[in-house]
């Protein structure tokens, strides 16, 4: 009743509809959408000051919210945080976790590390690296079930997937779903699950065939086998990006830089040769 009476009230001095009934709940009128972009703006904007006006630019001091998808919290991202915090002990770190779409513009993280972000003018895309994905099995499974010699062959076998009914944000994850088929066919999953550390212990119980990057951390020691390794899938490129208008902020940048170089070396190593695609590549 209390938020009843505040749209009521911002109705009455705007003179103006903003919610309207649908269905038995409510969504925002044209001129409601048109307020809530224009409230966005105010937020994103008095959130900029915010975050100008107490800190020194050129410190990598302070808090830093990082969002960034679930597997990259869980895994690859969790990794690099005791190093970078040796040499930035005044930064304060949070990781949030997710698969949805966060919007940067609203501040709703200060920066992000994602396969896929909105490009835009307002944004700053460093490139981080590459990542090809392939498809994986257990060796009791390959026992069982054969081993696919050409990509028609997975319509006889239990495909993993990461998720079906779900639009994915990040990159055709779940592309040997239709690896294959026939156009405007595709192939029904055996088991999903929203976790590559998930998707990892399935196939290794012998569940079926999975796609994973190929430079994962989670493949590291797993045992998993590589079929149809001559087949290219699909390549997910890794920026991180932020607000243009926090490029000079140290507390910002700091991490993006490090990563930058951290993978750099990385990609030099015997194991991980290929992982940056795209040498030089500045998104």
């Amino acid at each position: 009743s209390w938020i009843s009476r505040q749209i009521k009230d911002i109705e009455t001095k705007l003179k103006m509809n903003v919610l309207e009934k649908h269905y038995g709940s409510f969504k925002l009128t044209p001129e409601g959408e048109k307020l809530l972009d224009s409230v966005r703006k105010i937020v994103y904007e008095s959130r900029i000051i915010e975050t100008l006006i107490p800190s020194n630019i050129h410190e990598a001091k302070g808090n830093l919210r990082i969002a960034t998808t679930t597997g990259h919290a869980s895994v690859w991202l969790v990794k690099y945080m005791k190093d970078f915090l040796k040499i930035n002990p005044d930064m304060r770190i949070s990781i949030i976790g997710t698969d949805e779409s966060l919007d940067l513009q609203a501040r709703e993280a200060d920066v992000a590390i994602r396969p896929f972000v909105p490009k835009s003018m307002e944004l700053v895309h460093l490139y981080l690296l590459s990542y090809p994905l392939g498809l994986y099995a257990s060796e009791e499974y390959l026992a069982e079930h054969g081993i696919p010699k050409k990509p028609e062959d997975l319509d006889k076998h239990q495909i993993i997937t990461f998720s079906k009914d779900k639009k994915i944000t990040f990159g055709d994850v779940d592309w040997h779903l239709n690896l294959g088929c026939r156009p405007g066919q595709t192939r029904t999953p055996f088991i999903q699950v929203n976790s590559s550390l998930g998707l990892t212990k399935l196939a290794q119980d012998g569940l079926g065939i999975v796609s994973l990057s190929k430079y994962h951390e989670v493949l590291k020691g797993s045992k998993l086998v590589e079929i149809l390794p001559d087949i290219e899938g699909p390549v997910i490129d890794i920026h991180y990006v932020y607000p243009k208008k926090l490029e000079n902020q140290k507390r910002i940048t700091a991490l993006g830089e490090y990563l930058v170089e951290e993978l750099e070396k990385e990609s030099k190593h015997q194991d991980n040769i290929g992982m940056r695609v795209y040498s030089g590549y500045q998104g």
